[in-house]
């Protein structure tokens, strides 16, 4: 069986799709932060306004929820109310699917969109250079099932848009 070098594990099994996007996108230096929306709204609504604008939910690993804080401070805050915060997430989700939080410092916008927000990026296609479609394209073009090819052409827009607005920012 002949198959394409990058696609196992070195054990022969193969990987995931997951995987492989991500690995492709980060030698890209694309970086797509994949959120459950539905995790999203649990945690909100667990932790209401105040906590939510100082966190921002990473990732859920097996049954360990990462959280990106925006201070030591907000970080030993948490540590506090945690157990409150995990049933209080699960009694909202309906079931036990997360049964640690992990807290660590990094980057949190100050604004977290809702799913019903309007996506912003497509009032800023016009930044998209002809290198930046062509790049979209290629990356995209081996994937056949075309919602999957459209959600990551949106998320890699959205992405190169936002870099290139916080580069206007940072410069003079």
């Amino acid at each position: 069986m002949n198959r394409k070098k990058g696609f196992q594990t070195k054990s022969g099994d193969p990987q995931k799709l997951g995987q492989i996007l991500q690995r492709a996108l980060k030698q890209r230096n694309i970086l797509l932060h994949f959120k459950d929306q539905h995790l999203w709204d649990a945690w909100h609504k667990a932790v209401g306004k105040t906590i939510s604008a100082q966190t921002r939910v990473d990732r859920l690993d097996r049954d360990t929820l990462f959280v990106k804080v925006s201070s030591s401070a907000w970080m030993q805050q948490l540590q506090f109310v945690k157990r409150e915060i995990l049933d209080k997430l699960n009694e909202i989700l309906g079931k036990e699917s997360v049964r640690n939080i992990f807290f660590s410092i990094g980057e949190v916008s100050a604004v977290q969109k809702k799913k019903d927000d309007p996506p912003s990026f497509k009032l800023d296609q016009h930044l998209l250079k002809d290198r930046d479609k062509k790049l979209i394209e290629e990356c995209t073009a081996s994937i056949s099932d075309r919602e999957l090819n459209e959600i990551l052409k949106r998320a890699m827009t959205r992405n190169i848009i936002r870099r290139k607005m916080e580069n206007r920012r940072k410069s003079p």
